[in-house]
């Protein structure tokens, strides 16, 4: 499932996933990176 669902506001499910060791070539960059999802994690807890 790619990292596309965030305006999305309909329940969705997964019927079959597969876990990956690397991030495909064509996510490279699109992704936010764990520094980033960090400092919005703490942004949301100061509020």
């Amino acid at each position: 499932m790619e990292f596309a669902l965030k305006s999305k506001s309909n329940p969705i499910g997964v019927a079959e996933y597969q876990l990956q060791g690397k991030l495909p070539t064509e996510m490279k960059g699109k992704l936010p990176s764990p520094r980033q999802l960090q400092d919005v994690v703490r942004a949301v807890k100061i509020r």
